[in-house]
């Protein structure tokens, strides 16, 4: 995914908090959301709930990534997954 990721510009760009030396492109999350999916929908059963979950905290990642998301966001979306893991999973 680190080509894809430099074809299209979803880099980020050491400085500030960051500490990589160089720019380093942004798809390692949604390389591992693709391959949670393909093994996770490939098997039979019910996963909504974390299906839903995953997508949920891989887009917050996402707009983060690009956008920058506030650390309290990002921990209500946290607690709204985890909500909707024990809601869903009942």
């Amino acid at each position: 995914m680190r080509i894809p990721g430099l074809i299209i510009g979803l880099l980020d760009y050491p400085g500030g908090r960051k500490r990589h030396a160089a720019v380093v492109p942004l798809t390692g999350g949604p390389a591992m959301l693709l391959l949670y999916l393909l093994f996770q929908v490939l098997r039979s059963g019910r996963y909504e709930g974390l299906l839903t979950g995953a997508l949920l905290l891989a887009l917050t990642g996402f707009v983060d990534d690009l956008h920058g998301v506030p650390v309290w966001t990002r921990l209500m979306v946290e607690a709204l997954v985890v909500t909707l893991l024990n809601v869903w999973g009942t």
